[in-house]
């Protein structure tokens, strides 16, 4: 991703398969994307590496996204498969959960200034 005279390097733009406009990129906010490479020398018994990292948000109204990388990409990823991984659901929410926030909003206290007057002139 490039500006006319800033440009950075960790930062790429996503095209996903099946997502045609904005709305539907929203469900991929926040889920981790991985470059996966092979190498030449074997490191932790295997030949291939990822580089890591996030959807941020969306990058106009075609279903492009933007991503953040933990590395800058090389020049051989543009172009290039990556996986996007679905794991972390942040839109389903447990039952348990809503139990929790109902608790927590029965023992909400009133703020202070509740209970003063507006500090705005009654003119205004």
């Amino acid at each position: 991703r490039r500006a006319k005279r800033a440009q950075k390097e960790n930062q790429a733009l996503l095209n996903l398969e099946g997502v045609n406009d904005s709305a539907a990129a929203t469900y991929y906010f926040g889920k981790r994307v991985a470059y996966v490479y092979k190498a030449k020398t074997i490191k932790k018994n295997s030949k291939f590496r990822a580089i890591w990292g996030r959807i941020l948000k969306a990058h106009g109204s075609n279903g492009l996204v933007r991503a953040s990388f933990k590395r800058n990409l090389p020049a051989q990823s543009m172009g290039a498969t990556l996986r996007v991984m679905l794991f972390p659901q942040h839109n389903q929410i447990s039952p348990l959960l809503i139990e929790l926030i109902d608790i927590c909003l029965l023992y909400t206290s009133p703020s202070p200034r509740d209970q003063r007057g507006s500090r705005m002139p009654s003119s205004a």
